[in-house]
């Protein structure tokens, strides 16, 4: 599933590229702890993927703690990740 993060991730649009990226990535860290503590508390486990640029956390579940992580705060949506057919 993908865990949206209630504030959006946006670089502040000072300094070059790669300083723009380096703070993205660090506010988003920020930002995330409260949902990655949550998550291993509840005893989530297996590869936790951080998706810096949507501000977003993809994580694998069980039913109840689908429903326990969608009670907090930072959580805005939570949404089914799965693998879309792309052809060329």
């Amino acid at each position: 599933m993908i865990i949206e993060h209630v504030e959006p991730a946006s670089a502040t649009g000072e300094g070059d590229p790669g300083t723009q990226i380096s703070e993205l990535e660090q506010r988003v860290r920020v930002l995330q702890s409260g949902i990655l503590k949550q998550l291993r508390d509840l005893g989530v486990g297996g590869h936790l993927q951080q998706l810096t640029l949507a501000n977003a956390v993809v994580a694998e579940f069980t039913r109840d703690q689908v429903a326990a992580i969608s009670a907090h705060p930072d959580v805005k949506r939570m949404r089914l990740a799965r693998m879309e057919k792309v052809t060329t």
